[in-house]
């Protein structure tokens, strides 16, 4: 059938049974007709096995396609997505959204690349993502507008860039404090170095310890050393 039209077709009456019986595993029928009404229905046949493990029956359920549909428009999405679920033909089962408009429809192929948007059955562009069921026999769609998903990974590149900046922000506070720490200790060697050089021989005794870096205390520490052997040799 083509989108926008009903396919279904009468009930598999033998042919599902004889395909259990055959492959011994639940086998699901496509949509089809509920005898004597226009209602779609999905058929289940499950084996039934004795003792030693041989299919000797089958269990034959139809599926209530209204508490399917019930069921799919209460999943919690994003506003504007759908949950679809086809049969093998790809005839739609169940949709969260219109569902009795879209039901038994065909949902043509999707396009062989899975990243891309595809323009779902009621006009709106969506990224779809696919599961399969019953042994691969029911497909799952949950589509979600491209415009939501957008407006999604825009929301989490902002939170991401600003956590990058506050990042770099932080960094750069802490490397000024620190240029500015060593600023001080540098000014402070520099004026040392000028007293020492005017006769004072004492200068780099003279102030506070340094808490600088390891290296800035071992600079200080060699203008004390050079100031107290100047000073030595002097008074020798």
């Amino acid at each position: 059938g083509r989108p926008g039209t009903s396919s279904t077709v009468a009930e598999p009456t033998v042919s599902y049974v004889n395909e259990v019986l055959e492959q011994g595993r639940a086998v699901l029928t496509n949509l089809h007709r509920v005898p004597g009404t226009d209602l779609p229905a999905l058929s289940l046949g499950v084996p039934v096995r004795d003792a030693a493990g041989r299919t000797v029956g089958v269990l034959a359920f139809r599926l209530d396609l209204a508490r399917m549909q019930d069921v799919a428009r209460r999943f919690p999405l994003e506003p504007g997505s759908v949950v679809t679920v086809l049969d093998r033909q790809r005839h739609v089962v169940t949709r969260s959204e219109r569902g009795d408009e879209f039901v038994g429809r065909v949902m043509p192929a999707s396009a062989p690349d899975a990243a891309a948007p595809l323009v779902d059955m009621d006009g709106t562009e969506r990224l779809v993502g696919t599961s399969q069921a019953v042994d691969g026999q029911l497909h799952v769609l949950v589509g979600i507008p491209v415009a939501t998903a957008q407006a999604r990974a825009a929301g989490a590149l902002r939170r991401n860039l600003l956590a990058v900046t506050l990042g770099w922000l932080a960094a750069l506070a802490v490397a000024l404090m620190l240029a500015m720490r060593v600023s001080r200790h540098v000014e402070r060697l520099r004026a040392t170095a000028g007293r020492i050089a005017a006769g004072d021989l004492d200068a780099a005794r003279s102030g506070s310890p340094t808490m600088g870096s390891l290296e800035l205390g071992q600079l200080e520490a060699a203008f004390a050393t050079m100031g107290a052997n100047l000073r030595d040799a002097l008074e020798q």
